[in-house]
């Protein structure tokens, strides 16, 4: 589950894009197809052929290069980020490449994602308003802008949730309100607005400040 915080005075619309899990076919065995082939493709170098997921979760003459939910153990991702693999003059791999590697290993190593839909919480700290006896609301895109459905629940020191279920490739704007309608927006423009989207794990994907 994701979760978007906000601890603000300052109500601005927000615009956000969620991003869903790595796909195996269509984000790594690029990379392995355009950086691995003189050793691990027609080839395979230590027994390791990377031509495809089931080779490549196969391993090498040393067993699995590959530990599914760790990346930092995980032989294959030791060596292209350590630079050793392409060996030689090739180019080492890019830091997004590696990364978009880390990712796709610590979220299961999974040929297909699991699942297309993220569940998001938003939440928003409420310790500097006088909360409206109508209650904080959310409005968005992703609800077609009625805040009077999306009423956010107190989860304790002043801090009100809501949750959805999105499509993750999807770019959407919110913002809260304290009050029901569009127009119960709180101004204040020496407040500054802090937006963190964190993994169930509590990785930072997006940071974003608003002035």
């Amino acid at each position: 589950m994701l979760h978007v915080i906000k601890n603000l005075s300052l109500f601005l619309i927000v615009p956000f894009i969620l991003f869903g899990q790595v796909d195996y076919n269509t984000e790594i065995q690029p990379i392995f197809n355009n950086n691995c082939g003189n050793c691990h493709l027609g080839n395979s170098s230590g027994g390791l052929n990377l031509s495809n997921y089931e080779n490549a979760m196969a391993g090498g003459n040393s067993g699995a290069v590959i530990e599914p939910g760790d990346h930092a153990n995980s032989y294959l991702w030791q060596r292209v980020d350590d630079g050793s693999m392409p060996p030689g003059n090739n180019p080492d791999l890019s830091a997004e490449q590696i990364n978009l590697i880390a990712q796709w290993i610590d979220e299961g190593a999974l040929e297909t994602p699991a699942s297309n839909d993220v569940v998001i919480t938003f939440q928003v700290d409420m310790t500097y308003q006088d909360v409206s006896e109508l209650g904080v609301h959310i409005a968005g895109s992703f609800q077609g802008w009625n805040p009077s459905t999306s009423e956010c629940v107190l989860l304790g020191d002043n801090i009100y949730a809501t949750t959805f279920t999105l499509t993750p490739g999807e770019s959407h704007d919110y913002k809260f309100i304290n009050g029901m309608k569009l127009a119960d927006i709180e101004l204040n423009r020496k407040t500054l607005a802090h937006m963190a989207v964190h993994d169930s794990d509590g990785f930072a994907q997006l940071v974003k400040s608003l002035g």
